[in-house]
């Protein structure tokens, strides 16, 4: 079982500190039903939302109940476009992995924060892009070798990972350079909808190359620098996610 208390612990994702929504997400929730009915996914983000919304109420999370709905309307859109339905909320629940926790909290340990991208793995950055202006609603990009995947499947050897502006306030590595190796976390489900958003049609075989950023973190002697985790930290936290990345690849063929 992956229990969070034992799971090395990683920090918040940028934006979801006890339910506050990332300020970009308060915007288009209209956008985000329109991608989800071209997805024919409505269906399935409405039952997570039910769940969501309920569980944080049960739990009297948020400061009021219009903040437990965008709360709600965005997790439940991010979880569907990351492949995490409700019936994967409920098998998980059964392993002691807590979605809500997820979400919600300020300190989350890495295997929950790998239920918000579908594609977690280690790579070393080959270029970095900040002048290519592409319909998606990202500044820039970074080109990245993949070496060891965690979760999700690797489309190729070389992956385009997009994101909003160079430097963030809230990343821990705000300045990636060529050469440098990181965990990175990564959603191509995201990106998808941004470029849908933004009119940004290529190829399905190019669109599945790129991916959005949610969080890098830098790798250093095969440990996690962020916190200062040791090697065998490292190891049993890219385990979980390994574990994470199985259970989610047998529930899809059953």
């Amino acid at each position: 079982m992956l229990r969070p208390a034992s799971v090395i612990v990683l920090g918040a994702l940028a934006g979801t500190l006890v339910l506050s929504v990332p300020a970009h997400a308060q915007r288009d929730p209209a956008a985000r039903a329109d991608y989800l009915r071209t997805q024919n996914r409505t269906e399935q983000a409405t039952a997570v939302k039910r769940y969501v919304l309920e569980e944080l109420r049960k739990r009297e999370m948020g400061s009021s109940a219009g903040q437990r709905v965008r709360t709600a309307n965005f997790f439940s859109f991010v979880l569907t476009v990351s492949g995490v339905t409700l019936d994967v909320i409920e098998r998980l629940e059964d392993r002691d992995v807590d979605v809500i926790h997820a979400i919600t909290a300020q300190s989350r340990p890495l295997v929950e924060q790998a239920l918000l991208a579908d594609l977690v793995a280690v790579g070393r950055i080959t270029a970095v892009d900040t002048t290519t202006a592409l319909a998606d609603e990202h500044a820039y990009g970074l080109t990245v070798a993949v070496e060891t995947p965690l979760k999700g499947t690797v489309p190729a050897d070389t992956v385009l990972i997009r994101q909003k502006q160079r430097v963030s306030s809230r990343s821990p590595d705000p300045r990636p350079e060529v050469g440098e190796r990181f965990l990175f976390l990564a959603s191509n489900g995201l990106y998808r909808y941004y470029a849908w958003k933004g009119g940004e049609a290529p190829a399905d075989s190019v669109l599945r190359r790129r991916y959005s950023i949610y969080r890098r973190y830098r790798l250093q002697d095969g440990r996690l620098l962020w916190r200062d985790r040791t090697r065998p930290q490292t190891q049993r936290a890219f385990q979980r996610v390994r574990t994470l990345d199985r259970w989610l690849r047998s529930w899809a063929d059953s």
